[in-house]
């Protein structure tokens, strides 16, 4: 009889702790799931960008995750860098037919001056959001030490693709296609 109970205690201590052990490995938090799922920020792609807040080209602060929601190319630039002078007008024109689509540009200057880039980017007639890191804010954090680079964040902050050097049509619309946006 001692036996009877002291097997059926062990049985039910060890269910216990398999439950226990099952509920842990379920609810530890990385458990099983993908970076994009953790939350994991950084500048790889499969991560999730990292968010930044700077000022456009009209005083206002603009934030990353404030396009939560759409397919967005962040794109490193100054007005001194010659790539990135001739991949803007593939990235005006792709911007132009797909922001209706949930396509939008963020052109990030490293260093130039609020009345340079003013003038530059009227000069190029460019109408997607230009913004201003002057102190690095996120230039820093993504590493944009060579201009132009690019990053294509999809629709829910993460990152599908990391390009140093200039874009082009080509690129931009695989992006759009590859993330549902035509």
């Amino acid at each position: 009889m001692n036996n009877r109970r002291r097997t059926r205690g062990m049985g039910l201590s060890l269910a216990i702790a398999v439950t226990v052990l099952a509920l842990g490995c379920v609810m530890m938090p990385g458990a099983d799931r993908t970076p994009e799922a953790r939350g994991d920020v950084g500048i790889e792609e499969g991560q999730r960008a990292p968010d930044f807040e700077l000022e456009d080209l009209g005083g206002n602060e603009v934030k990353l995750s404030d396009y939560r929601g759409q397919v967005v190319l962040i794109n490193f630039w100054a007005t001194w860098c010659g790539p990135c002078r001739s991949e803007f007008p593939e990235i005006q024109d792709v911007y132009t037919r797909n922001q209706a689509h949930g396509f939008v540009v963020l052109a990030i200057n490293v260093q130039d001056r609020r009345e340079s880039v003013q003038a530059y980017v009227q000069e190029l007639g460019l109408t997607f959001p230009v913004l201003l890191d002057p102190l690095g804010r996120a230039t820093g954090p993504y590493k944009a030490n060579k201009l132009p680079t690019s990053y294509f964040i999809d629709q829910e902050g993460v990152i599908v693709l990391k390009k140093l050097g200039p874009v082009n049509k080509q690129i931009i619309e695989n992006v759009l296609a590859q993330t549902g946006v035509e």
